[in-house]
């Protein structure tokens, strides 16, 4: 019974020449055949069907997933263009994969629960251990996508996972990729079991401010009334603007330095919720369901606080192996936390390297969404879409 993992990264121009080298590099690293899973992140340089065909053709088209993001994490790598790939070749970790396209926001639920079925196919008698989705940037109601995947597995079932996206300076088509095919408006996921064990963490080191509010009026992702107020008045006071002003601001700093808190019963952190717009009523359209009479909070954060976040979760999972090494690391950070720490980014992820160990392979992205389980009494387990979040899955 044994595990072999090949780590390879290229920045080369040419589609064909990056997905290439990017492949062999990871393949060179392995001594037996053939190569079982292939984990791929690439940014918006790179042609999304030219990259996975010149990847499975270098590799021997095994089993292949992953998706398009603006920045992409090997090691200790951290680079706004390039081709990540990550090789598995194992007798212990089983891996089985599924893909739903063409998603529509009427059949989001559906959608979830033919994913997870789909997934489902070759595990008869093996462990399932947990699922590894990934879904399209645009695609903004992520509650009912789980619910249906929930509706399969249970909702104690570990899934994590995360949003994908295209680029730092425009919104393009993202892609999740999936075998030789890149899809659009498409979820993809891969159910891991096996002989293996899953640790997974998140955090955000996001810290409250100011006194509790209630959201008293919900639609969704959209906020219309906190304490019978419209929600924009939250940021209005504290802000010291009017509504106009606000409304003037909706893509500054102020809506990403200060994202929105729930409170979930007894977790250890407030959910973030990052809001996208303030519309003209004034109502806060959000990434991600707001559940209707939640305790709410204005959130801060500073870079120490991040990079403690991100600690913490590197030592919850390590506390979870019980003095084993997993066999990969598999990193989804917020874009966000690129974004605020700019080159202090890559001292999260040296941090946590230097926690789990630095001689295990790492492969990650930074995402427009997180997907992770909660941790309060109430809800335990149970996954959510996170915002600015720090998250870890680590294979062992």
């Amino acid at each position: 019974m044994s595990t072999q993992l090949g780590l390879g990264f290229s920045q080369q121009p040419s589609t064909a020449q990056a997905a290439r080298e990017a492949a062999l590099e990871a393949k060179s690293q392995l001594s037996s055949y053939p190569i079982d899973f292939v984990i791929v992140f690439a940014t918006a340089h790179y042609g999304p069907l030219e990259t996975l065909r010149s990847i499975r053709q270098a590799l021997g088209e095994p089993k292949t997933i992953g998706c398009t993001t603006s920045v992409v994490i090997t090691g200790d790598k951290i680079a706004t263009q390039g081709i990540g790939i990550l090789v598995i070749q194992s007798s212990d970790i089983k891996i089985s994969l599924g893909s739903v396209s063409d998603v529509t926001s009427a059949y989001l639920k559906s959608a979830g629960s033919q994913l997870a079925r789909l997934t489902m196919k070759e595990f008869k008698e093996t462990r399932r251990n947990a699922l590894l989705v990934f879904c399209d940037e645009f695609q903004y109601d992520h509650i009912h996508i789980l619910a249906g995947i929930q509706e399969i597995f249970g909702k104690a079932f570990p899934i994590t996972g995360a949003i994908s996206n295209s680029s730092l300076m425009s919104l393009k088509e993202t892609y999740q990729f999936y075998q030789d095919k890149p899809l659009t408006h498409a979820l993809s996921a891969a159910l891991i079991g096996g002989n293996c064990q899953i640790g997974l963490s998140h955090r955000h080191g996001f810290k409250p401010i100011g006194r509790p509010r209630f959201a008293t009026k919900v639609q969704g992702a959209t906020i219309k009334s906190i304490d019978h107020k419209r929600a924009s008045f939250l940021y209005e006071e504290y802000f010291e603007l009017t509504l106009d002003d606000l409304h003037k601001k909706t893509h500054s700093p102020i809506l990403n330095l200060y994202p929105l808190g729930i409170r979930m019963d007894d977790d250890r952190e407030y959910l973030l919720r990052k809001v996208n717009h303030i519309l003209g009523d004034g109502s806060l359209v959000c990434q991600g369901d707001v559940p209707e009479g939640s305790e709410i909070h204005l959130m801060m954060t500073n870079k120490d606080f991040l990079k403690q976040s991100a600690m913490n979760a590197a030592f919850e999972i390590k506390d979870s192996f019980r003095g084993r090494a997993p066999k990969f690391i598999l990193v989804m950070a917020s874009l966000f936390r690129y974004e605020f720490l700019g080159k202090d980014f890559v001292k999260e992820i040296r941090a946590i390297r230097d926690i789990l160990g630095n001689d295990i392979p790492l492969i990650g992205m930074c995402s427009s969404g997180e997907i992770a389980p909660l941790t309060s009494k109430e809800l335990f387990g149970q996954a959510v879409l996170n915002n600015g979040t720090f998250s870890i899955m680590a294979v062992g």
